[in-house]
């Protein structure tokens, strides 16, 4: 789509702009499609304590962490830490790679630091968020 919307661009001109993480979200989405709108659907749908534990994987600086370490950068139980892993896994915001280590992609990632917008609002906060509104599946 943004290669329709730009008949002048190349495939190379898209890539180094895909390469600038602060457009990325913006450059495979259109209007309200794409990847930004496929994760806002599905953290909407998210708890708030998930929402907040997928904020806190975004802000950390490792895309890979085990409980512990979720539990530690969140400061939650472990165990309360284990049942939203694996519900962000579900959510198919975060792949467990193996026995309990869990991996968030560089596009969950960026999301999870902002709203994939822009407009600064976090992961739970505005388009619903995780105030229990409904919202369309991802």
């Amino acid at each position: 789509a943004q290669l329709m919307a730009r008949p002048r661009w190349r495939l190379a001109r898209l890539a180094t702009a895909l390469r600038d993480e602060r457009r990325r979200l913006a450059l495979l989405s259109a209007e309200d499609t794409g990847v930004a709108a496929a994760l806002r659907n599905s953290v909407a749908r998210l708890s708030a304590d998930d929402a907040q534990l997928l904020r806190a994987l975004g802000t950390g600086f490792a895309r890979e962490v085990n409980t512990a370490e979720a539990a530690a950068l969140s400061g939650a139980d472990p165990e309360l830490i284990q049942d939203s892993l694996e519900r962000l896994a579900e959510m198919h915001l975060l792949d467990e790679e193996a026995t309990n280590r869990y991996v968030m992609s560089d596009l969950v990632k960026l999301f999870a630091q902002g709203d994939g917008s822009g407009r600064g609002e976090t992961p739970g906060e505005g388009s619903g968020g995780a105030s229990g509104e409904p919202s369309q599946g991802a």
